[in-house]
């Protein structure tokens, strides 16, 4: 008996089933759980496609389905990493003590999947996940009572503070000094000084002039 040919589908399937006995359909979220797995276990630099369709017991292939490469992959990781941190609701504390818990949030996160934080922090590309945190932060600081210039001026402050900490955080290069009791003093400082910011040499300058 002849065999009756399907008729192939053309375009780029939402959803793909595995080979073999295993039920689960092959998405691109699941992919990316499985890339999440990955580098919670190995780190940013053991994750490859191949790496990611060996733990889903297909083909590398399948994986190209639905990213491009390694780069597309890690994007996605490093975006689903960061929509991990967590903001408190207005209701859920002070100003100042729900931007510490954002903070704790960022490095428990990122703590959790090493090397995303230094794949990430280099480059300033658009992330809904980090400006969602921005937002967050932003939001609590005007709140503190100041306006948005500076409410920017102190979250480009938590940036450079933030950034550092992950930074020194990596593997091979933190120490058990870098505890988040110590990043949680270091963000009181920053906010507590910000609310009553030193003169700079240019204040003193505009001083002495009002002076004569």
């Amino acid at each position: 008996m002849e065999q009756v040919k399907k008729p192939s589908a053309f375009g780029r399937p939402t959803q793909r089933q595995r080979g073999g006995t295993q039920p689960q359909a092959l998405s691109l979220a699941v992919v990316i759980d499985h890339a999440l797995k990955v580098v919670e276990l190995f780190g940013l630099s053991e994750l490859t496609t191949t790496h990611v369709a060996r733990r889903l017991g297909v083909s590398t292939p399948a994986v190209y389905h639905y990213v491009s490469g390694n780069d597309e992959l890690v994007a996605h990781v490093c975006e689903r990493v960061a929509s991990q941190v967590t903001a408190p609701l207005p209701s859920e504390g002070h100003w100042d003590d729900r931007i510490v818990a954002i903070v704790l949030s960022i490095h428990e996160v990122f703590a959790r999947y090493p090397g995303v934080a230094a794949k990430v922090l280099p480059f300033r590309r658009h992330s809904s996940a980090a400006e969602r945190i921005d937002n967050a932060v932003v939001t609590c600081i005007i709140e503190g009572g100041f306006d948005s210039d500076t409410a920017e001026a102190i979250l480009a402050t938590m940036h450079f503070l933030v950034g550092g900490w992950l930074l020194g955080s990596r593997p091979g290069i933190s120490d058990q000094t870098m505890t988040p009791e110590l990043l949680e003093q270091a963000v009181r400082w920053t906010l507590i000084g910000a609310q009553s910011p030193p003169k700079t040499e240019f204040d003193f300058r505009v001083s002495a002039t009002r002076a004569f």
